[in-house]
Parts: structure tokens; sequence; C-alpha cells
């Protein structure tokens, strides 16, 4: 391992904190960085890993492929959608160019760019669209009404059963009950 370029790799992947997640910016919702996205992706992953009952070396690939699945956008930046039409990122390149060198080009061999038809690839693309969904769940519940279409045109694109059953449970739910159905959230309002 050379840690020097590991150490560079790990400063590039800091740069994600403040890289804004563009496809946000259309509709005016506030900023986001490509490294928020990442991590609870990240998160959601591995809840349909246990979902899809994977076996551990399989949620580890999940939480790996979520985690570094954006990695490229340090060089490549964000292309929302209508950026894309115009415009083409080498994300693969950009990624193997970050990952040489460091210790950790196994990463390489995971489906990071969400191709393939193996179940970590399925649940990957499930988890970056279910995070999509939560920002845009929460945005509109905001009040940001051009969240909605954002959701509309997610729901479809997901491809497995947990996925769609996660979909279904937040389109329902409001995105602060975690917060207001709490015990200790109605406690305090009683003392009051």
């Amino acid at each position: 391992m050379n840690n020097t370029k590991l150490v560079q790799l790990l400063h590039e992947v800091g740069i994600l904190r403040r890289t804004p997640r563009s496809g946000w910016q259309t509709i005016g919702a506030p900023f986001e960085s490509v490294a928020e996205h990442s991590f609870r992706a990240a998160v959601i992953g591995y809840a349909l890993a246990k979902m899809e009952k994977l076996g551990k070396e399989e949620e580890h690939k999940v939480v790996l492929s979520c985690l570094f699945h954006d990695v490229a956008e340090a060089r490549c930046g964000d292309l929302n959608l209508m950026n894309k039409k115009y415009v083409h990122a080498h994300h693969r390149k950009a990624l193997e160019d970050a990952m040489r060198g460091s210790g950790l080009e196994e990463i390489l061999e995971l489906p990071i760019d969400k191709e393939g038809n193996g179940k970590v690839a399925l649940i990957l693309n499930d988890a970056d669209l279910l995070e999509v969904m939560c920002s845009a769940k929460e945005y509109l519940d905001e009040g940001n009404k051009y969240a909605q279409k954002w959701l509309d045109n997610s729901v479809g694109m997901l491809k497995t059963k947990s996925g769609k059953e996660i979909a279904k449970k937040m389109l329902a739910a409001d995105s602060k009950d975690w917060l207001f159905k709490t015990d200790l959230f109605r406690k305090e309002n009683r003392k009051k």
C-alpha cells in the first residue's frame, strides 16, 4: 500500500463534502453534498441487503459499492439529467485513476457504476434511488412542490422487492415522523 497515494485519495474524497448534488439545484432545493448522498445511500443499501437476506460478504459489497459509487464525482462533478444530455463524463476512468496505487483497488471490482444484474448491483441501484427519494420526500414535505416530480420519476425505476416496499412506506409517511412521533417529543409537549 502506498500511503502517499492513500492520503491523496483521502483528501480527494473529502472534496465530495463540498461537491453539490446538482439535480436539486434545478428545483431550488437546499444544498446537499455528494458525500451526504453517499452516506445515506450506504445505510439504505445495508438495510436493503439485510431485507433481501444477502450473506455477510454480499452485505459488505453492497455497503462498499454505495460508499464509493460517486467517488468519481470528485473529478467529474455531479451532472444532473439535463447536463448528461450534453456532457459525457468518464466516471469509470476517473475512479480508476483515483484508486490506482491507493491500496484500495479492490473497489474497482464492485458494481460501482450499477452495471450488471447481480444482487449487489440491483441493491446499489435501489439504494441510490431511495436516497434520492428520501431527499425528495423531505423537500416535498417542506413545501417544494417540484420534488413530487422526482418521486414520480423514481418509483418505477426500483428493482428489488425490498426497495419497492421501503418506497411505499416512505411515500405514505411524513418525513418528520422520526421526530414528532417519539415518546420524548410527546412528553416534552405535555410539560408545556
